[in-house]
């Protein structure tokens, strides 16, 4: 149970936190890309990359001050290029790329409820998925073009949302999402979010893989 105090500093810090994302609804948050190579233990050179992230801050439709609307865009790109010599050997890949999302608040007088588990406002077509109290959610490759999703969030969680999941091979391959829409309720506090981007590779003798991240910007 809430004091009168906690809650009216609580509400408060609604308020301010709505009025500094109405000031920043609009603005696109451009970031510089992100690189990392590395050498598995059978030779082979990988690179995975992030390039054109940008995540377009708007002002929900609701009007609601624990509401977040924002439109997210990136690629992800990997480079497998083969031991010299070895122009034929066989290797394996898959680029994930997406955003993960943190809430601080979950404010009870406006939520009715702490602790709410993750829920999906309806796929509408758009291939959305979750996978239950793990806090990771997928969009099917169909939902690509502009994938969309509904999220309510618990207070000092991190969900995950990933954009895509594609295979690939030796030689360069990208996967690009423009302008996925995401929607945020039941957070009182600032939202989170940092892009990612991991490459896994398999061959006969070694498995391997590595990982950038965007700066965390705040919605």
């Amino acid at each position: 149970m809430m004091t009168k105090t906690a809650m009216t500093v609580a509400v408060a810090a609604v308020s301010l936190g709505s009025l500094a994302g109405g000031l920043a609804a609009g603005v696109a948050d451009a970031q510089p890309g992100h690189q990392r190579t590395f050498v598995t233990d059978d030779g082979w050179k990988a690179t995975i990359a992030s390039t054109t992230e940008k995540v377009r801050k708007v002002a929900p439709l609701s009007s609601v001050p624990t509401s977040r609307e924002a439109f997210m865009s990136m690629k992800a790109t990997s480079t497998l290029t083969p031991p010299a010599g070895q122009t034929n050997a066989p290797i394996k890949g898959e680029v994930e790329a997406g955003y993960m999302m943190g809430c601080a608040v979950q404010l009870e007088a406006v939520t009715g409820s702490v602790g709410a588990s993750l829920g999906i406002g309806g796929s509408g077509g758009g291939g959305v998925s979750g996978a239950g109290p793990s806090g990771s959610l997928s969009i099917s490759p169909q939902a690509l073009i502009q994938p969309g999703l509904s999220i309510t969030m618990s207070p000092g969680k991190i969900t995950t949302v990933t954009f895509d999941k594609k295979t690939v091979g030796a030689g360069k391959a990208s996967t690009t999402t423009r302008e996925g829409h995401i929607n945020i309720d039941g957070c009182a506090g600032p939202v989170a979010v940092r892009s990612y981007a991991i490459l896994k590779t398999s061959t006969p003798k070694a498995n391997d893989g590595s990982a950038v991240y965007g700066k965390v910007v705040y919605l």
